[in-house]
């Protein structure tokens, strides 16, 4: 929903993920199985039910969206810009930090150096 409203808006959306939970031998987003965590995570708290309870309740561990809708991945090994399977598997290839030109000029100097400190 938020990548939904921040296209709608023409705000960036950016999704920060390790290497580690991307899996190039997956097709599609449809091939990924989802995850469902207990129901009392969004429906009570501290022993305290505030949904009904018999309501039908849908927690997923994580949402899968289209690759349009997110402007750039930021992993350990540097930033991809409208990722596609060929930028991704950049990542993967090289083991030096590849920060954008469009990033650098965006993100303060301590912060892209604390993105790719001991990454190299």
């Amino acid at each position: 929903m938020a990548a939904v409203l921040a296209k709608r808006h023409s705000i960036p959306f950016y999704v920060a993920c390790p290497l580690s939970t991307i899996d190039l031998a997956t097709p599609n987003g449809t091939a990924i199985p989802i995850e469902e965590r207990n129901a009392d995570e969004v429906t009570s708290f501290h022993g305290h039910q505030w949904a009904a309870k018999k309501a039908n309740i849908y927690n997923p561990v994580f949402d899968i969206m289209p690759a349009d809708l997110v402007t750039a991945l930021i992993t350990e090994k540097g930033v991809v810009e409208q990722p596609n399977l060929d930028r991704i598997t950049r990542l993967f290839r090289h083991k030096t930090i590849y920060i954008l030109q469009h990033w650098s000029r965006l993100m303060p100097l301590n912060f892209i150096n604390m993105l790719t400190h001991n990454l190299v």
